[in-house]
């Protein structure tokens, strides 16, 4: 299991989003889901499919060029918390992860990261150690 922070998003704000990537031992599938954050902010705690995030994220990479808004992330939740994509765009940008960058037109649009696809295999190689 790997637990480990990202930056918030908003430039007004240095608190973080608190995250768990781990392997489930019912379908032995890796999964992330956010587990904390400072500062305040109502977010689900549910385990999502890491398989389901690469797929949404593949479909960008198509045009890594091209900025995207964290709703693209919305399908992934159940809860309904408006926090749930930033969170969980903050955890993709950490550096532990690493499939995310910030686009440089503005600070809550996101590109896909220069190392997508290297960062991609170690997260996968993650339930290999578990």
């Amino acid at each position: 299991m790997l637990s480990s922070k990202g930056l918030k998003l908003s430039p007004k704000t240095k608190n973080h989003v608190f995250y768990d990537v781990a392997k489930h031992d019912e379908d032995n599938e890796l999964y992330l889901r956010l587990s904390g954050n400072e500062g305040g902010g109502l977010h689900s705690k549910e385990w999502i499919l890491l398989q389901s995030v690469i797929e949404i994220l593949d479909q960008q990479f198509t045009n890594p060029t091209a900025p995207f808004k964290s709703l693209i992330l919305k399908p992934l939740f159940n809860g309904s918390s408006a926090n749930n994509v930033g969170f969980f765009a903050a955890a993709l940008r950490s550096s532990d992860i690493g499939l995310l960058k910030p686009a440089e037109k503005g600070v809550f649009l996101h590109l896909i990261s220069d190392d997508y696809e290297d960062n991609k295999v170690k997260l996968f190689q993650l339930s290999d150690t578990n």
